[in-house]
């Protein structure tokens, strides 16, 4: 006879006991520091890196400050987006003589190769600080659907700031007779 899918009401998991223990822990860490250190010697919690593990696990809010999140959201693409425009403007070079606009030119190219690279690898960053608490949200929480979105916004955003670190120039630089 196959195993029932419905499981005893009385049957309780290991990860029942640990969600108990980890909101007694939220409950008595501040009021009552010998509960909470009792719980966290029952978890196998022994010095303060543990500790901290133990107080990320049992948070439940995948946010700290959700009412604030869609607003730091847009300004941190909104600097991306600044960033991108500002960050490799032409520069002025003296003191090289004919050489003057030639260092300029490598300047700007090389100031472009940074920016656009530090842009892809904080829109990844960005993606990732929405997919993981997403994931980490429950389905009931409102911040999910904030995170949700964040995440879908910068799928679509990502590959736009992938696009070639050292520009059109660096192929002309290295094929003059194109």
């Amino acid at each position: 006879m196959p195993p029932s899918s419905a499981k005893p009401a009385d049957k309780r998991l290991a990860l029942d006991e640990l969600d108990e223990k980890f909101a007694a822990f939220q409950a008595l860490r501040k009021s009552d520091s010998a509960a909470a250190d009792e719980i966290l010697a029952a978890l196998g919690a022994s010095d303060e890196v543990d500790r901290d593990i133990v107080l990320e696990l049992s948070s439940r809010r995948p946010l700290a400050y959700p009412e604030r999140f869609d607003e730091a959201h847009h300004l941190a693409v909104r600097s991306l987006e600044v960033l991108g425009r500002n960050g490799s403007r032409p520069v002025s070079v003296r003191g090289l003589g004919p050489l003057g606009p030639i260092a300029a030119f490598l300047i700007q190219q090389l100031a472009q190769f940074i920016v656009r690279t530090h842009q892809a690898s904080l829109a990844d960053a960005m993606k990732n600080l929405s997919a993981r608490p997403e994931a980490n949200a429950s389905r009931d929480d409102p911040a999910k659907r904030m995170l949700t979105v964040a995440r879908y916004q910068m799928e679509r955003l990502t590959p736009g700031f992938r696009r070639n670190a050292l520009g059109a120039s660096a192929v002309l630089l290295c094929c003059p007779g194109c």
